[in-house]
């Protein structure tokens, strides 16, 4: 079906592949909560995270055509300095972000409603956001080093560090969720770490790709 669209393609497993993760956690943590105030607050915390990490979508989709247009003009040196804007541009905007969402993470939880769900729920929405706020400079780092990877025409690397991050996070769910019972804590612990091990992994192919690819020219 998208075998002539390889960027859809692409695009679609990101998209699922990140889902798949918040439903891991979400569906660990129902399975050992003994009441609904864990899910409860996870559920807020995941939803202002997932709607403050989406508002920099664009770290992707702005940086693959940009690319790829300096690739197809022959401007290889101008391909590699955007990249390199891109990614720094990515890092500085996530550490921005982590500052926002630790700072004034009680108000953010307010807005999304955890002032009506009661004190316990409420902690655990705070350990859980605080926990994946850490991670926000690395999924800005691996949004734009899939941009940066589209630019080069490499739709496949990012497919398997996603699916080796989706492992890495399971095995961390089965470990802190099921056996220790950290409940959201654990959840934001295990995706926190798969996220930082995909940004090593896609930022290390990102570097290869650009110098292979440099070294051919």
């Amino acid at each position: 079906m998208f075998g002539k669209y390889p960027l859809t393609q692409s695009l679609l497993v990101f998209t699922l592949q990140l889902s798949q993760q918040t439903l891991a956690d979400t569906a660990f943590v129902g399975r050992t909560a003994t009441d609904s105030s864990s899910l409860a607050g996870m559920g807020s915390a995941a939803a202002l995270l997932t709607f403050s990490f989406y508002l920099f979508n664009f770290l992707c989709t702005v940086t693959t055509p940009l690319v790829s247009q300096r690739r197809a003009s022959g401007d290889v040196n101008g391909a590699i300095v955007l990249g390199g804007q891109a990614l720094t541009l990515a890092l500085l905007l996530g550490i921005l972000l982590t500052l926002i969402l630790l700072v004034f993470s009680e108000g953010l939880l307010r807005v999304m409603g955890t002032g009506q769900t009661g004190h316990e729920s409420r902690q655990f929405a705070l350990d859980f956001l605080h926990f994946r706020a850490v991670a926000a400079p690395a999924v800005f780092v691996i949004s734009a080093s899939t941009g940066i990877l589209r630019g080069y025409l490499d739709t496949k690397t990012t497919v398997v560090i996603l699916l080796g991050s989706n492992l890495v996070n399971f095995s961390l769910d089965v470990l802190l969720i099921g056996w220790l019972k950290m409940g959201p804590k654990g959840a934001a612990i295990a995706t926190t770490t798969a996220g930082m091990y995909m940004k090593g992994s896609a930022y290390n192919n990102t570097i290869r790709i650009i110098v292979c690819c440099h070294g051919c020219h």
